[in-house]
């Protein structure tokens, strides 16, 4: 089995890639690879036809608002999403999710209708950080230390801020709870899912990330699951803590038709199968088998490399022939080694 500091070393790499979502009022570089996930009765082709979208585009306001209805028109298919992901070599990566009918479906809560609202400090303190992520992201610094479990970047505009979220999360810990369950405001329950995951104890808050894994927000599972995911790396390393954080809900979220929900449920759940749980795997093969092979097929090493170790893992390979076998492209031999185990 691969040592356990050597598949950290993968998982942060993952974890630092350059996958940021692109603002819907940014500039977007042109397309440099389109990966579709999702099919199981229709094909690529069908959908590439009706995307309208070719690599080396440039992606218009007009063409991400009527590309999703034009995919939901085809035969079989309930709903699309469309998520361009910044950046490799300068272009945008984008991801188109369809959802067939009768496919599994990540089930939502209702969103809530609270009054409840951060303060303003706190708003004020996310914008920093937003304007801060993209501008190191768009110059490549997104390398970050997540040894205290929780992401501290490389860029020190960015890291500032991230300090500042230890101090908000210890000073205003209830009204984040209350905020990210009860806040009808999307926005304000996205940065408490950020923010509260810079609280010192790690143990405590999982149960208010978990919650909201399934909120109706992509940006605030996408914020809580990233979270979840370096706390369960944290336990891991420091397991004198106590802290479990539990892999069904990471499951659940590899069938959404979100990229940002299955890429940051991949990574999570790459660490949680290290110790290779025969629960864990069972439930993995029969939950989200197909799902696993569309990340694995993934043009981006980043983002496919957890898709890879976890069919690796259902196959019964050791960590650190998955790995040699990714590095050398063989990611078809391990989906046909996975299919035969499944």
């Amino acid at each position: 089995m691969m040592m356990k500091t050597q598949m950290a070393v993968a998982l942060l790499g993952a974890l630092a890639a350059l996958a940021a979502p692109v603002p819907a009022r940014a500039q977007r570089p042109p397309v440099g690879t389109i990966d579709v996930y999702g099919l199981r009765k229709i094909s690529a082709a069908q959908v590439r036809e009706a995307l309208g979208i070719n690599v080396g585009d440039s992606l218009s306001a007009m063409a991400m608002l009527t590309a999703p209805g034009r995919l939901a028109d085809l035969p079989g298919v309930s709903s699309a999403a469309l998520d361009p992901v910044c950046c490799e070599g300068g272009k945008t990566m984008l991801y188109v999710g369809i959802a067939e009918d009768g496919a599994p479906a990540l089930e939502l809560r209702p969103p809530p209708v609270g009054a409840s609202r951060l303060s303003a400090d706190i708003v004020a303190a996310g914008e920093a950080f937003a304007d801060a992520y993209m501008r190191a992201v768009m110059r490549g610094v997104v390398g970050e230390d997540v040894s205290e479990g929780h992401s501290l970047m490389a860029d020190s505009a960015a890291r500032a801020v991230q300090r500042r979220f230890v101090e908000l999360a210890a000073r205003d810990l209830d009204s984040l709870r209350a905020v990210l369950r009860t806040a009808s405001d999307a926005d304000h329950r996205a940065l408490a899912a950020a923010v509260i995951a810079y609280a010192a104890d790690k143990k405590a808050v999982v149960p208010d990330l978990v919650y909201a894994m399934r909120d109706p927000s992509r940006e605030v599972r996408n914020n809580a699951t990233r979270a979840l995911a370096l706390i369960a790396l944290l336990g891991q390393r420091r397991p004198e803590l106590g802290i479990r954080v539990p892999y069904e809900p990471f499951i659940d979220l590899l069938n959404s038709i979100a990229w940002t929900d299955r890429n940051k449920a991949s990574l999570a759940l790459m660490q949680l199968s290290e110790g290779r749980d025969p629960a864990l795997l069972a439930a993995l093969k029969a939950r989200a088998f197909d799902a696993l092979v569309d990340i694995a097929h993934w043009t981006n090493p980043g983002h496919s490399l957890a898709g890879v170790f976890m069919l690796g893992r259902i196959a019964g390979i050791a960590d650190a022939e998955i790995l040699t076998m990714f590095e050398r492209g063989d990611t078809q031999q391990v989906i046909d080694a996975a299919r035969k185990g499944a």
